[in-house]
């Protein structure tokens, strides 16, 4: 799979999870999960990483036949996931983010809109 960033942006990040986020699709529409944790975030590379974070996430799979248009083109049949975070960065007071994600059941990830209208990445091609 080839992504691309959605908008040109030079801002770099990365933000590393313990545990992983799981986002379990299997009952459809409607359906609702929570996780918490902590990890790592990181704006520029930097060794050791910028910050630490604590999150909560509320999870719902908002539709399960979804339709979104990217470079690669018009994909169905997704689910459309959205994920309200609330982070606490260093210890900091908790500021909340509502992350959007588009999956395939066969292709996988589709498009995230990781901090909307600011930074997103999507399907641009498969491999030959």
């Amino acid at each position: 799979m080839y992504y691309a960033p959605a908008k040109d942006s030079s801002f770099g990040f990365s933000i590393v999870l313990d545990p992983p986020i799981f986002i379990d699709l299997s009952g459809g529409s409607g359906s609702t999960d929570t996780a918490s944790g902590s990890g790592t975030m990181d704006f520029d590379g930097a060794d050791p990483p910028d910050a630490e974070v604590d999150y909560e996430i509320d999870i719902e799979v908002v539709d399960d036949n979804a339709s979104i248009t990217v470079p690669f083109g018009l994909v169905e049949g997704c689910f459309e996931v959205v994920m309200t975070t609330s982070e606490s960065v260093d210890d900091e007071t908790p500021f909340e983010i509502e992350i959007h994600f588009w999956i395939h059941p066969i292709f996988g990830l589709i498009r995230v809109d990781l901090i909307p209208g600011f930074e997103a990445i999507e399907l641009a091609g498969l491999p030959s």
